[in-house]
């Protein structure tokens, strides 16, 4: 699991800078002599396809109990689960769901 500082410190990060982070790092690639973390480009790219509200909501809220419990069930269902079974979680208001459909995305 990742270090909740790191993740906290890249949750927080101004959109426009993460635009200019991105775009630095994929136009940059070619460029460089020196060996891309291929992690730290999947989460990038992973949290760019999250929808911007998500994003945001990911920003306001810190509860990393509850979206690591989220990444925990999803990721023992996919582990799990055949091709006709079906994850059914129950969440408490919209607010979690949106920060579920973040996780799954």
């Amino acid at each position: 699991m990742t270090n909740y500082g790191e993740w906290d410190k890249f949750r927080n990060i101004d959109m426009d800078k993460e635009a200019n982070i991105i775009k630095a790092l994929n136009g940059s690639t070619l460029k460089r002599k020196c060996h891309v973390d291929t992690d730290k480009i999947a989460v990038l790219n992973a949290w760019r396809r999250i929808d911007c509200r998500t994003r945001d909501a990911f920003r306001r809220s810190y509860l990393p109990e509850l979206i690591e419990g989220f990444e925990v069930c999803i990721r023992a269902f996919i582990e799990e689960s055949k091709d006709a079974d079906e994850l059914v979680l129950r969440v408490q208001d919209s607010f979690h769901r949106l920060l579920l459909h973040g996780v799954c995305e």
